[in-house]
């Protein structure tokens, strides 16, 4: 057998096997689950030892990407301009905070007690955060 015989077999099985590849890629997008029911918070966020902090989340960003706080509280006030449903999450710990899950056009809000250093930001939902829905907190000393 030939070695151009033999190749063009072996470059269509290559072809089909590098498709399917791609295909599994496309195929992963990002989740759009429904929105929760949103309520208001139940307690105040009074300046110095509470800040709200407005956050906008779009498709897949989230504005302003970098906040600072000395305060020990925040309360963020999440607006969603985006088409897809968003939730906020800050990483304290082991245990991440999470907003509720936000649709399209809502307003939500997430209260959490934030202590000194740098502390990251995401959409928890799956393929937001890879697609560049992160944000960074800084939280200056008191």
């Amino acid at each position: 057998m030939s070695v151009r015989r033999t190749a063009i077999p072996l470059l269509v099985v290559a072809s089909f096997l590098l498709a399917a590849c791609g295909e599994g890629l496309a195929y992963a997008v990002a989740e759009n689950p429904p929105p929760d029911l949103l309520t208001a918070p139940t307690t105040d966020c009074v300046a110095p030892s509470c800040q709200v902090i407005d956050v906008t989340m779009s498709d897949f960003k989230i504005v302003p990407s970098t906040m600072t706080t000395s305060a020990s509280r925040v309360r963020f006030r999440i607006t969603n301009e985006g088409t897809f449903t968003h939730s906020l999450e800050l990483a304290l710990d082991r245990d991440p905070l999470t907003s509720p899950n936000i649709g399209p056009g809502q307003t939500g809000h997430l209260d959490v007690d934030v202590r000194p250093g740098t502390h990251t930001l995401t959409c928890p939902i799956v393929g937001h955060a890879v697609r560049g829905q992160r944000a960074t907190l800084e939280v200056t000393g008191r």
